[in-house]
Protein backbone atom coordinates (compact mmCIF):
# COMPACT_ATOMS: atom_id res chain seq x y z
CA UNK A 1 0.00 0.00 0.00
CA UNK A 2 1.08 3.36 -0.65
CA UNK A 3 2.21 5.80 1.95
CA UNK A 4 3.83 9.42 2.25
CA UNK A 5 6.54 7.99 3.71
CA UNK A 6 7.46 5.51 0.35
CA UNK A 7 6.60 8.33 -1.80
CA UNK A 8 9.20 10.82 -0.41
CA UNK A 9 11.61 8.76 1.31
CA UNK A 10 15.10 10.19 0.03
CA UNK A 11 14.25 12.86 -1.98
CA UNK A 12 15.62 16.34 -1.78
CA UNK A 13 12.27 18.86 -1.33
CA UNK A 14 13.18 22.69 -1.05
CA UNK A 15 9.94 24.06 1.13
CA UNK A 16 9.83 28.10 1.06
CA UNK A 17 7.81 29.83 3.68
CA UNK A 18 8.75 27.77 6.17
CA UNK A 19 8.65 29.31 8.69
CA UNK A 20 5.03 30.42 8.31
CA UNK A 21 1.86 28.13 9.26
CA UNK A 22 1.80 26.33 6.35
CA UNK A 23 5.49 25.92 5.60
CA UNK A 24 6.43 24.92 9.18
CA UNK A 25 3.60 22.26 8.57
CA UNK A 26 5.11 21.20 5.04
CA UNK A 27 8.36 21.07 6.95
CA UNK A 28 7.71 18.32 9.72
CA UNK A 29 5.53 16.03 7.31
CA UNK A 30 8.30 16.02 4.72
CA UNK A 31 11.05 15.20 7.52
CA UNK A 32 8.61 12.31 8.89
CA UNK A 33 8.59 10.90 5.43
CA UNK A 34 12.23 10.19 5.22
CA UNK A 35 13.17 13.86 2.92
CA UNK A 36 15.68 15.80 3.02
CA UNK A 37 14.42 19.12 3.83
CA UNK A 38 15.72 22.20 2.65
CA UNK A 39 13.96 25.28 5.11
CA UNK A 40 14.08 28.81 3.65
CA UNK A 41 12.14 32.09 4.88
CA UNK A 42 13.55 35.45 4.69
CA UNK A 43 12.72 35.67 8.58
CA UNK A 44 16.08 34.06 10.48
CA UNK A 45 14.68 34.25 13.71
CA UNK A 46 11.30 32.57 13.25
CA UNK A 47 13.22 30.18 10.42
CA UNK A 48 15.56 29.01 13.29
CA UNK A 49 12.14 28.13 14.73
CA UNK A 50 10.35 26.33 12.20
CA UNK A 51 13.63 24.32 11.60
CA UNK A 52 14.09 22.95 15.17
CA UNK A 53 10.75 21.74 14.86
CA UNK A 54 11.56 19.03 12.52
CA UNK A 55 12.84 15.46 13.21
CA UNK A 56 16.51 16.23 14.86
CA UNK A 57 17.85 13.71 12.45
CA UNK A 58 21.23 15.21 10.17
CA UNK A 59 20.14 15.69 6.47
CA UNK A 60 18.42 18.83 6.53
CA UNK A 61 19.41 22.24 5.32
CA UNK A 62 18.49 25.98 6.31
CA UNK A 63 18.72 28.79 3.90
CA UNK A 64 17.83 32.31 4.88
CA UNK A 65 16.61 34.17 1.57
CA UNK A 66 14.94 36.87 -0.18
CA UNK A 67 12.92 35.21 -3.08
CA UNK A 68 12.15 38.59 -4.56
CA UNK A 69 15.99 39.24 -5.41
CA UNK A 70 17.17 36.92 -7.92
CA UNK A 71 21.16 36.28 -6.57
CA UNK A 72 19.26 34.85 -3.36
CA UNK A 73 17.34 32.33 -5.28
CA UNK A 74 20.50 31.47 -7.37
CA UNK A 75 22.12 31.25 -3.41
CA UNK A 76 19.35 28.98 -2.60
CA UNK A 77 19.82 26.18 -5.54
CA UNK A 78 23.79 26.75 -5.26
CA UNK A 79 23.54 25.51 -1.28
CA UNK A 80 20.95 22.47 -1.62
CA UNK A 81 23.16 21.31 -5.08
CA UNK A 82 25.93 21.61 -2.91
CA UNK A 83 24.63 19.76 -0.29
CA UNK A 84 22.56 17.25 -1.50
CA UNK A 85 23.49 16.79 -5.56
CA UNK A 86 20.18 16.83 -6.84
CA UNK A 87 16.57 18.72 -6.13
CA UNK A 88 13.38 16.71 -6.73
CA UNK A 89 10.37 18.92 -5.23
CA UNK A 90 9.80 22.56 -4.73
CA UNK A 91 6.57 23.51 -2.28
CA UNK A 92 6.57 27.40 -2.73
CA UNK A 93 4.47 28.67 -0.06
CA UNK A 94 5.98 32.29 0.82
CA UNK A 95 3.42 34.85 0.54
CA UNK A 96 2.52 38.17 2.28
CA UNK A 97 -1.34 39.69 2.84
CA UNK A 98 -1.17 43.11 4.58
CA UNK A 99 -5.07 43.60 4.60
CA UNK A 100 -5.26 47.21 3.22
CA UNK A 101 -8.64 48.57 2.45
CA UNK A 102 -8.33 48.69 -1.53
CA UNK A 103 -8.78 52.19 -1.89
CA UNK A 104 -5.90 52.37 0.39
CA UNK A 105 -3.28 50.21 -1.73
CA UNK A 106 -1.07 52.68 -3.22
CA UNK A 107 1.57 51.49 -5.86
CA UNK A 108 4.37 50.50 -3.44
CA UNK A 109 1.88 48.27 -1.50
CA UNK A 110 1.03 46.92 -5.33
CA UNK A 111 4.45 46.22 -6.20
CA UNK A 112 5.41 44.56 -2.26
CA UNK A 113 2.55 42.42 -2.72
CA UNK A 114 3.61 41.24 -6.37
CA UNK A 115 7.08 40.97 -5.32
CA UNK A 116 6.31 38.92 -2.26
CA UNK A 117 3.86 36.81 -3.73
CA UNK A 118 3.92 36.31 -7.53
CA UNK A 119 7.43 37.27 -8.68
CA UNK A 120 8.99 34.84 -5.98
CA UNK A 121 7.20 32.14 -7.09
CA UNK A 122 8.33 32.90 -10.73
CA UNK A 123 11.73 33.19 -9.87
CA UNK A 124 12.31 29.74 -7.65
CA UNK A 125 10.54 28.03 -10.14
CA UNK A 126 12.57 28.99 -13.03
CA UNK A 127 15.67 28.45 -10.73
CA UNK A 128 14.46 24.36 -9.87
CA UNK A 129 13.26 23.46 -13.21
CA UNK A 130 17.14 23.73 -14.30
CA UNK A 131 17.96 20.90 -12.28
CA UNK A 132 14.50 18.68 -12.52
CA UNK A 133 14.71 18.82 -16.50
CA UNK A 134 18.25 17.86 -16.20
CA UNK A 135 17.61 14.82 -13.90
CA UNK A 136 14.06 14.56 -15.93
CA UNK A 137 12.04 14.26 -12.69
CA UNK A 138 10.36 17.15 -10.81
CA UNK A 139 7.68 18.27 -8.34
CA UNK A 140 6.74 21.92 -8.10
CA UNK A 141 3.23 22.89 -5.58
CA UNK A 142 2.56 26.18 -5.67
CA UNK A 143 0.02 27.33 -2.53
CA UNK A 144 -2.06 29.42 -3.56
CA UNK A 145 -5.54 30.38 -1.80
CA UNK A 146 -9.27 29.71 -2.40
CA UNK A 147 -8.89 33.53 -2.57
CA UNK A 148 -7.90 32.75 -6.37
CA UNK A 149 -11.23 31.94 -6.78
CA UNK A 150 -13.60 33.88 -4.45
CA UNK A 151 -11.73 37.29 -4.33
CA UNK A 152 -11.13 36.30 -1.12
CA UNK A 153 -12.79 36.03 2.18
CA UNK A 154 -12.56 39.87 3.18
CA UNK A 155 -12.82 40.98 -0.28
CA UNK A 156 -12.31 44.87 0.89
CA UNK A 157 -8.53 43.93 1.88
CA UNK A 158 -8.25 41.25 -0.60
CA UNK A 159 -8.13 43.08 -3.87
CA UNK A 160 -4.29 42.53 -4.38
CA UNK A 161 -4.02 39.42 -2.82
CA UNK A 162 -6.51 37.73 -4.37
CA UNK A 163 -5.00 39.03 -7.58
CA UNK A 164 -1.87 37.26 -6.95
CA UNK A 165 -3.09 34.56 -5.98
CA UNK A 166 -5.02 34.00 -9.38
CA UNK A 167 -1.98 34.74 -11.29
CA UNK A 168 0.03 32.00 -9.49
CA UNK A 169 -2.69 29.58 -10.42
CA UNK A 170 -2.95 30.79 -14.12
CA UNK A 171 0.97 30.88 -13.92
CA UNK A 172 0.83 26.90 -12.52
CA UNK A 173 -1.13 25.94 -15.47
CA UNK A 174 1.07 27.46 -18.14
CA UNK A 175 4.42 25.80 -16.35
CA UNK A 176 2.88 22.26 -16.13
CA UNK A 177 2.26 22.74 -19.96
CA UNK A 178 6.04 23.20 -20.55
CA UNK A 179 7.83 21.34 -17.57
CA UNK A 180 6.00 18.50 -18.36
CA UNK A 181 7.43 16.59 -21.41
CA UNK A 182 10.63 16.75 -18.76
CA UNK A 183 8.91 14.84 -16.28
CA UNK A 184 8.73 18.02 -14.12
CA UNK A 185 4.65 17.59 -13.12
CA UNK A 186 3.73 21.66 -11.55
CA UNK A 187 0.20 21.93 -9.08
CA UNK A 188 -1.02 24.05 -7.24
CA UNK A 189 -2.75 23.86 -3.54
CA UNK A 190 -5.78 26.15 -2.98
CA UNK A 191 -6.20 26.31 0.32
CA UNK A 192 -9.63 27.79 2.37
CA UNK A 193 -9.35 29.46 5.98
CA UNK A 194 -6.02 27.86 7.68
CA UNK A 195 -5.70 28.49 11.43
CA UNK A 196 -1.79 30.11 10.89
CA UNK A 197 -0.42 33.03 12.27
CA UNK A 198 -1.58 35.12 8.57
CA UNK A 199 -4.79 34.25 9.24
CA UNK A 200 -5.34 35.24 13.13
CA UNK A 201 -6.79 39.15 12.12
CA UNK A 202 -9.81 37.57 10.25
CA UNK A 203 -12.58 37.85 12.03
CA UNK A 204 -15.20 34.67 12.95
CA UNK A 205 -17.48 35.51 10.44
CA UNK A 206 -14.48 34.91 7.94
CA UNK A 207 -13.09 32.13 9.22
CA UNK A 208 -16.54 30.54 9.27
CA UNK A 209 -17.04 31.27 5.38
Amino acid sequence: MWSLASGLEGRIAIVTGAAGGIGSACLRAFAGAGTHVVACDVDRARLQTAFASMSREPGHLSVVADLTRPEDVEQLIEQTMSAFGRLDILVHTAAIHLRLPFERVDEPAWQRYMDANLKSAFLVSRAVSAPMRAARWGRIVHFTSLAAFTGGFQPQTSVVYSTTKGAILTMTRSLAHVLAPDNVLVNAVAPGGVLTPMAASLSREALDA
